[in-house]
């Protein structure tokens, strides 16, 4: 009997609802007339004020009212504050059987035994709370917060129409303008009426649409059981139905629809029909899709994609632009490009540059480089792009990132290859022109004092010949000596120089060689002095060794000045090597030539044409050297002399 009652009270609202139009009528029928004929004698409607955030108590029976629809010391709660707060704050109604224990129960004029408390919402908007408090405890059931509950929902949704129109006679004007579909179906599903928007929108007439069962137009998406027999409607339809369907056009073309369906009750409590409302949604569908799309080339591209809002923060970004600076995606939400500068001066400067650059084209393109989260810098390129809202309006830049490392590497590696073919090309053109000219002078020696004597120039004198024969000499020697470095150091350069490496003293070597270089000394009026301080072996090739020596001590004689001195010999510098080496009193070698002198083709003082040789000398020395597990080095003051030496692993006995 109670459901009855609840029923026909339910029902009779529903009805009465169409008709109120205005707020304050509504909210005091429903306190007056709905809540009276369910025996309540207590019922407040209070209103939610979004502004201040509070709810408000407008209308009442019971206690709090006094007289001419007017209320006692109406309340203002603010959201979340006592048990009308609270369910203000979380929109779920509240039934209290013992108010006695409750301490959310604001005082008010007398405190109750036990209440009922449910928001009046719509669509998730909160529009005010009705409540009914009795003096009894435990004196409300289930059954009154379930039809407190059904009266608040439709109220909501009163109050959700009566804020969309403004206008009289409410249902017959605004569905016949709006472009929502509006049907009117009976029990078995066959449209009774429906408004203007289904000619416009389906392509039906109206005598058409009449004529069919509204289950012959709606198909339900694949995320909802199909709708395809009308047997089924009754079941379909008998309930609050919410859900996007599929409805068929006049010329058979789906399109996406948002349906509202609610159903029609008699009075007798039977299924009489329902009333559906649809909203073309195809343009929302398209969008769905375009984001989609958007999201899979946004997370799929090889480049960092990074959204800045108009304050230059970021809003967005993609999992490469996240890899690439080293955060997460909520990490870099609100940051801006300032904090992956690698050099902020710099960072400023390009940041002028692309915003004039957007301003004046809308886009930039530039390179810079950032920083990592864990420190390391690397390049980029960057390209940004302005984008809007629907009005044209700036909304914030698109940034695409790629890290240019690997490609900043591989120019690198090719300007590297570029510089050294350059340089190999110089060299190949220095060595010409430069064996051309040490080539050249002693074979014309040759030629030229060959053909004199050959001419009979000086044939009688047995000094002059004698002389012309030395020079021929000297210059075949100077030659084979040219020759014979170039093939060393082209032997060097591939690997096939061969070392047969035995315990050796460095004296035998300067000992064995000491008339070449008292020869060598002489042409120079050049004094020289041995020091021996070690009697320590080395572990070398011995004439790798001697070879490396004459090399040395040819220099130093080459170099040195008129009756100047060179000191040979060798000692100890630990216990594991020794030091050989040769110190003149020459010219010594400039500080811009130090840092090339082992270098192929060069020479300390290559300015000086009279002295003969094509810079190969010394590079052989550090090669021969390095190759047999020593050190070659040097020290000199120029203007006042050199010192080379190169060291070497003692041999021990064992």
């Amino acid at each position: 009997m109670k459901t009855k009652k609840y029923l026909n009270v339910l029902h009779s609202f529903t009805l009465h609802l169409i008709g109120l139009m205005d707020i304050e009528e509504l909210i005091w029928y429903v306190t007056e007339e709905v809540a009276g004929k369910l025996g309540y004698h207590d019922c407040v409607v209070s209103l939610y004020d979004a502004q201040r955030e509070v709810i408000v108590q407008k209308v009442a029976i019971g206690p709090k009212y006094s007289h001419d629809r007017q209320i006692k010391n109406p309340l203002e709660t603010p959201i979340g504050s006592n048990i009308v707060g609270m369910v203000a704050l979380t929109k779920t109604a509240t039934l209290v059987n013992d108010m006695s224990d409750n301490d959310l129960y604001m005082d008010d004029l007398k405190k109750p035994g036990s209440g009922l408390y449910v928001p009046i919402c719509h669509n998730g908007i909160l529009y005010g709370i009705i409540d009914s408090e009795h003096e009894n405890v435990d004196y409300f059931t289930q059954g009154d917060l379930q039809i407190f509950t059904e009266i608040a929902n439709l109220m909501g949704a009163k109050f959700a129409q009566i804020a969309l129109i403004e206008t009289e006679n409410l249902q017959s004007k605004i569905i016949e303008t709006i472009q929502d579909i509006v049907i009117l179906c009976d029990g078995e599903g066959r449209i009774r009426y429906a408004n203007e928007a289904i000619q416009n929108v389906t392509g039906y007439s109206y005598d058409e649409f009449l004529s069919m069962n509204i289950l012959d137009l709606i198909i339900c998406d694949e995320s909802q059981k199909p709708i395809n027999q009308k047997t089924e409607f009754s079941q379909w339809a008998n309930k609050h139905w919410n859900g996007r369907v599929l409805l068929k056009h006049h010329d058979d073309d789906l399109h996406h629809y948002d349906l509202l369906s609610t159903p029609q009750i008699g009075k007798d409590g039977k299924f009489q029909g329902s009333i559906s409302v649809l909203r073309n949604v195809d343009h929302v569908i398209k969008n769905e899709c375009e984001q989609k799309l958007h999201a899979i080339v946004f997370e799929n591209v090889n480049d960092g994609i990074v959204m800045f809002d108009i304050n230059a923060k970021i809003i967005d970004s993609n999992h490469n632009a996240q890899k690439m600076m080293g955060y997460s995606h909520e990490e870099m939400m609100g940051m801006t490009s300032m904090e992956f500068a690698a050099n902020k001066e710099d960072w400023k400067q390009k940041q002028l540059d692309a915003f004039s650059s957007i301003a004046a084209t809308g886009k930039y393109i530039g390179e810079g480089r950032a920083k990592h989260v864990d420190g390391n810098e690397f390049p980029f390129e960057i390209s940004m792009t302005l984008y809007h809202d629907k009005n044209n309006m700036p909304l914030g830049t698109v940034a695409v990132m790629r890290d240019v490392t690997e490609q900043k590497i591989q120019l690198a590696k090719l300007q590297a290859a570029k510089n050294d073919a350059e340089a190999a090309n110089a060299e190949k053109s220095k060595f010409l022109a430069t064996m051309s000219h040490e080539i050249r002078t002693p074979l014309n020696a040759v030629i030229g004092f060959a053909e004199a004597l050959e001419m009979g120039v000086g044939a009688d004198n047995a000094e002059s010949r004698n002389e012309s024969l030395r020079i021929i000499a000297d210059a075949g020697r100077m030659l084979n000596n040219l020759i014979s470095d170039i093939l060393d150091f082209s032997k060097l350069e591939m690997g096939r120089v061969d070392y047969m490496l035995e315990p050796v003293w460095p004296s035998d070597i300067f000992k064995k060689n000491l008339p070449i270089i008292r020869q060598l000394a002489e042409k120079g009026s050049i004094k020289f002095n041995g020091i021996k301080k070690t009697d320590k072996k080395v572990f070398v090739d011995r004439a790798r060794l001697e070879q490396i020596l004459l090399n040395l001590i040819t220099n130093a004689v080459k170099y040195n000045k008129p009756n100047g001195m060179i000191e040979f010999g060798c000692y100890d510098i630990d216990d594991d090597h020794l030091r050989i080496y040769i110190k003149d009193s020459g010219v010594g070698i400039p500080k811009d030539k130090e840092g090339l002198l082992f270098a192929p083709f060069e020479r300390s003082n290559n300015h000086n044409p009279d002295i003969a040789g094509i810079g190969l000398g010394l590079s052989i020395c550090k090669n021969l050297t390095e190759a047999m597990d020593g050190t070659i080095g040097f020290e000199s003051e120029y203007g006042v002399g050199s010192t080379f030496w190169v060291d070497f692993p003692v041999f021990k006995e064992t």
